[in-house]
């Protein structure tokens, strides 16, 4: 059988190469510029007159940056398409999507990018399921649907704290609701509550000893067959302790009928800021 190819195709091959860097343009041009494979009028103008073949190039002035950009760049940019082993590019019918990928990305040269990006993304996975497995507000009900909304508990109550009002916290109880609690009267009977607004309002209005009374000695009803909770009796704390006045707190609405330009500087701040937001975001 004839041989098609020389026994020294290879060095053909090497001679090829090394010289498709010498010239592969048109116009010689000033400074180095990458050759591009089957493409001579890389950086080159026509003058749109000249008909000859190849006459009437001049080089194009190319920002310097851009040319570092071209320069520096891989040597087969991928263009996501085959060509036949005559040149011509197939039809993207004749060619499927998985073979693109084989034949522009699965190369030896991505092998370190690839890995290096498969090992940050797989540690960033991890620490992510670890923060949502560990941290006490999220679960997975939350990131498989997150919540809306959620900064409706930044804007909601946002008068400021004064500086001597007290702060209430989940552990401060009010007066016996619906049942008996026996450890709540324990540290009631052993004066261990500290720092309790509510308890203290109503030792300040006269009630303290009110406290461990259950409602149950309310009036529930003024007719028998009224189960319905009464408004009187001991233990009953909550219509007082409301319609009264607190040593500390007044309501907003109540403070603004008598002066309300000092309580919408107490409770927001100064009027200058506020003034200036309407007039600027919210203005015509």
């Amino acid at each position: 059988m004839r041989r098609t190819q020389t026994l020294a195709w290879s060095e053909k091959l090497v001679a090829i190469r090394q010289g498709r860097h010498r010239y592969n343009n048109v116009c010689e041009q000033p400074y180095y510029l990458k050759p591009v494979a089957e493409n001579p009028y890389l950086g080159t103008q026509h003058d749109g007159v000249s008909t000859e073949y190849q006459t009437g190039f001049s080089v194009k002035p190319i920002h310097h940056l851009y040319r570092f950009t071209h320069n520096v760049l891989p040597e087969n940019i991928p263009r996501m398409n085959s060509k036949a082993p005559w040149g011509k590019r197939l039809h993207w019918l004749e060619v499927t999507n998985n073979v693109h990928l084989k034949t522009e990305y699965c190369v030896f040269e991505l092998i370190p990018p690839f890995c290096l990006a498969v090992l940050v993304l797989g540690i960033t996975a991890l620490h992510l399921l670890r923060v949502a497995f560990y941290h006490p507000d999220i679960t997975w009900y939350n990131v498989a649907f997150p919540t809306n909304k959620s900064f409706v508990q930044f804007v909601r109550f946002n008068q400021k704290h004064q500086l001597e009002q007290p702060v209430y916290r989940y552990m401060q109880q009010q007066s016996e609701f619906y049942f008996k609690d026996a450890i709540k009267r324990g540290t009631l009977e052993l004066e261990t509550v500290h720092n309790d607004p509510f308890i203290n309002h109503v030792k300040e209005i006269g009630r303290g000893d009110e406290l461990s009374v259950s409602i149950s000695h309310g009036n529930w009803g003024n007719t028998a067959g009224d189960k319905s909770r009464g408004t009187t009796g001991r233990g009953h704390l909550i219509p007082s302790v409301y319609q009264e006045k607190s040593s500390w707190y007044t309501p907003y609405a109540e403070r603004m009928k008598t002066d309300p330009e000092a309580t919408f500087a107490q409770s927001h701040g100064s009027s200058t800021f506020w003034s200036i937001y309407t007039n600027l975001v919210r203005g015509p």
